[in-house]
């Protein structure tokens, strides 16, 4: 039994199916795709129709029904598995449709004005080759979208809370990403030990403890992204006049918008302002339009993570 294969890899879709005419409408499987590829922060996603359903430690699999599945591989390996398959039987869901009809005719939804924002937003990080977009409310504490949704910060309480944290670590020698991702066995030891305060420390481990609770099993760089973003959030909402950060460990490219938001794009170091401007100019109309259209959202009331004391 054959197999077609709908790939986002290299951003190329051939979707035209044995005996189809008309072929399968690309775009919004594309788009499905992308969204299922940014969600699981997955290397590659596919959708496949026939053939045999592969196995591979390194892939999860979702079955939309009989026949029709959606693949995504993760090249390093799968870090808590359960909850990204859980996430992928989720999104997949969407899909919808009767088990009767053929396997060649999917229905994919459009995406919401959330999703859209989500993937204009990864569009842009692409184009700008920067870890990660996201635009920020400049007076209330609100992310109103990122190219990473399952990635933290989700709020500028928690990154404040984040970058605080990183902080404090940094001055006595010691990474947080690091000590999240679960690197070092005796925490509550290496903290001991360190120069921080007793209240830091108890603080400290409060921060990783929940941290670690809403940002399930990841890597060490997956965390050392997350960080990098806080600090960013975090200076933007302290400097407000930066618009250009470039140094060894941090890059930030911010641009304001439609006088209460802000959209940053974040580096893991220098990067080129010229690029980033460029592919800001290009999206922004498009961003601007997307966040006009999002529903209201309340400020969350729990978005702090944990304050650090000093005594």
């Amino acid at each position: 039994m054959f197999a077609t294969q709908f790939t986002i890899r290299d951003g190329t879709c051939g979707i035209r199916l044995p005996g189809d005419n008309p072929p399968v409408n690309e775009e919004p499987l594309i788009k499905f795709l992308d969204l299922v590829k940014a969600r699981l922060g997955a290397d590659d996603v596919r959708a496949e129709i026939g053939g045999r359903e592969p196995v591979d430690p390194n892939v999860l699999v979702a079955t939309v029904r009989p026949g029709v599945r959606v693949v995504a591989v993760f090249d390093d390996g799968l870090h808590d598995a359960v909850r990204l398959k859980e996430r992928l039987d989720g999104l997949v869901s969407v899909f919808g449709g009767s088990t009767e009809r053929p396997a060649s005719a999917l229905e994919i939804p459009a995406p919401d004005a959330n999703e859209s924002l989500e993937l204009a937003l990864l569009s842009l990080a692409e184009r700008a080759s920067a870890i990660r977009a996201l635009v920020v409310d400049e007076q209330s504490p609100i992310v109103w979208g990122t190219s990473s949704p399952e990635s933290l910060p989700s709020d500028v309480a928690t990154a404040t809370s984040i970058a605080h944290t990183a902080d404090a670590l940094e001055r006595a020698g010691l990474d947080l990403a690091s000590l999240i991702a679960g690197a070092d066995p005796d925490l509550e030891g290496t903290l001991g030990k360190s120069s921080l305060s007793p209240a830091e420390k108890r603080g400290i481990l409060g921060v990783i403890s929940a941290l670690t609770e809403r940002g399930g099993l990841r890597t060490a760089d997956a965390w050392k992204q997350d960080v990098l973003v806080a600090r960013a959030v975090a200076l933007t909402r302290r400097q407000r006049d930066v618009s250009l950060l470039r140094e060894p460990q941090l890059g930030v490219f911010a641009r304001s918008f439609a006088n209460i938001y802000r959209l940053l794009l974040v580096y893991d170091g220098r990067f080129s302002p010229l690029q980033a401007e460029a592919a800001t100019i290009q999206a922004l109309p498009v961003i601007e339009n997307l966040v006009a259209r999002l529903p209201p959202v309340d400020p969350s009331p729990g978005g702090k993570v944990v304050a650090l004391r000093r005594s």
